[in-house]
């Protein structure tokens, strides 16, 4: 997509039940000449978080991915396609897929869905005129955008919106198992690249881009045309965003770099070590040779807890705090309460600071400053990008007026 002014005018398309037949007709028929595809969701956010101990942070990424996704239904589905230099068709087009959605059968957060209200979804047409999961995986599964490895998929933190696309083209829940999902993942989707797994190569590193989209985007000065979280808009972000990247980091060598970052979904499969020991690592290492990175044998071996023990180790009155908590979700981390260098959450901003004065955290901050090249100092530089747990609620308040900044229909 051209961030330029000369680019064509965005028309976002509001999709329903009534016109899903005849906007994915006129989709189909910008696939050939438009093939990269920037696709982002809205769902009624995160209800459950696994319990017990896990083989890796991944492991545990995906079991909640698993939970939700498998619980929840999605809300809207936006799609971008775009040419190679990243220009929109000449109509402009945007597409926002609307589903059906019920507050009396389905399951929410309250968090997520006042903030989908406020940014003006309407829950009223999606219980009267959304789309049924299973006409758009059908619809979906025909249209061209799946299993060809000449479709390119554009996404940030893709884990949740390539399980809920999975699960519409399957009508099944994502199995328990993360290896089969990355096999699902690998037919349907045989290309595709995740923005966060962009921010963790040592090209985008020493550029520190940290937070969700909006946070890049706005590092980037990428301007937002539409409204944060409705997921045409958002999608349309994704490309602009994505775009920036590989002109500013990738000009010269997205050719050899891409193989390796193909098909990766952030903080699922081997995400969070991917660059630790690869070739890719040492090929963009500074002038003088590689670095040697040394981790302390107390380090290693140190014993972790598990959810369960953490949850009984955490007071009442802290624990009702952590897990109410209200999170802006496209900050990074899991909770308000984060420190990036380490990697930890805490229940208040006391604490937080508390953490910051210690001696492990001053440690922690001159380890990043000498090793700027290593796979922690990427984890930060990224963000987390994961959802906290919220709590349920039965009712959504009314929302306020909402005035869209770009014609949609």
């Amino acid at each position: 997509m051209s961030s330029s002014s000369s680019g064509p005018d965005v028309k976002i398309h509001n999709v329903y039940l009534s016109n899903v037949e005849e906007e994915f007709a006129r989709m189909r028929s910008f696939v050939e000449d438009y093939p990269f595809v920037a696709m982002d969701t809205e769902f009624p956010g995160v209800v459950a978080t696994p319990l017990g101990t896990f083989r890796s942070k991944e492991d545990f990424n995906y079991q909640q991915v698993f939970c939700n996704v498998n619980m929840l239904k999605l809300i809207q589905v936006g799609f971008v396609l775009v040419n190679d230099k990243g220009e929109l068709p000449p109509s402009g087009d945007v597409w926002q897929f609307n589903f059906n959605f019920s507050f009396n059968e389905d399951m929410f957060s309250q968090e997520s869905v006042d903030m989908l209200r406020t940014a003006g979804i309407d829950f009223n047409a999606l219980q009267n005129n959304g789309i049924p999961t299973h006409v758009f995986g059908e619809l979906l599964t025909t249209s061209g955008l799946v299993t060809d490895p000449r479709i390119t998929w554009l996404t940030f933190s893709s884990g949740y919106d390539f399980g809920y696309l999975l699960k519409s083209i399957t009508l099944s829940d994502l199995p328990k198992e993360e290896s089969q999902f990355f096999a699902y993942h690998r037919t349907l989707f045989p290309t595709s690249f995740d923005i966060k797994i962009l921010l963790r190569t040592p090209n985008c590193v020493t550029a520190k881009l940290k937070g969700g989209l909006q946070e890049v985007a706005d590092q980037l000065d990428v301007k937002r045309q539409g409204v944060r979280h409705q997921a045409g808009s958002d999608a349309l972000l994704t490309a602009a965003t994505f775009f920036k990247i590989k002109k500013q980091f990738f000009n010269d060598s997205w050719e050899q770099i891409a193989p390796m970052l193909c098909g990766h979904m952030f903080g699922l499969g081997s995400s969070l070590s991917l660059f630790q020991q690869s070739k890719l690592g040492e090929e963009h290492m500074p002038s003088g040779g590689q670095r040697k990175h040394t981790i302390s044998n107390k380090t290693r071996k140190r014993p972790g807890k598990d959810l369960d023990q953490i949850h009984e180790d955490l007071k009442p009155e802290k624990a009702a705090k952590l897990v109410n908590q209200e999170v802006d979700y496209d900050l990074p981390g899991n909770g308000q309460f984060y420190c990036i260098e380490c990697e930890r959450h805490f229940v208040d901003e006391k604490t937080r600071q508390i953490h910051r004065k210690t001696k492990v955290h001053k440690n922690r901050v001159k380890t990043l400053k000498e090793v700027p090249y290593s796979i922690k100092e990427a984890e930060a530089a990224g963000g987390s990008g994961h959802f906290p747990h919220v709590t349920l609620k039965s009712r959504v308040p009314d929302h306020p007026e909402y005035l869209p900044k770009v014609e949609i229909e």
